[in-house]
């Protein structure tokens, strides 16, 4: 448990999460008691180990890290997520308006609009 638990901080994350209870009172005393009650004994294999550092691994890797940041400080909101969205589908129109106006200007038959215009003239 000592690699699990290194400060209080962790103590009140495994709170948080309900894996633990403290009883103790004060996180530092949880944390303390954690960090000293198998001092001096060697454990031959160690549970957690591999989910530990499958979880390491992955925090350090840098998609990750970089999804993470993205959500904190940009998308913790959802009208944020909302706002990324309207504005890409917005952009997309735009894109797709100005090649129409292009095609037209530059007279590239594609279709009936051609020969719409055609008959207006006609008339």
């Amino acid at each position: 448990m000592d690699s699990l638990i290194d400060s209080a901080a962790d103590v009140e994350l495994l709170e948080k999460n309900h894996i633990i209870n403290n009883y103790l009172g004060a996180s530092e005393d949880a944390s303390v008691l954690f960090n000293n009650i198998c001092k001096d004994a060697v454990l031959e294999e160690f549970d957690f180990e591999k989910p530990r550092n499958d979880a390491e691994s992955h925090c350090r890797r840098l998609w990750p890290r970089f999804v993470t940041s993205l959500k904190r400080d940009y998308f913790s909101n959802p009208w944020s997520v909302i706002a990324v969205v309207a504005a890409f589908i917005l952009f997309a129109l735009a894109v797709v308006q100005t090649v129409y106006a292009l095609l037209t200007y530059y007279g590239v038959e594609y279709g009936t609009v051609r020969e719409l215009h055609d008959m207006h003239s006609v008339l």
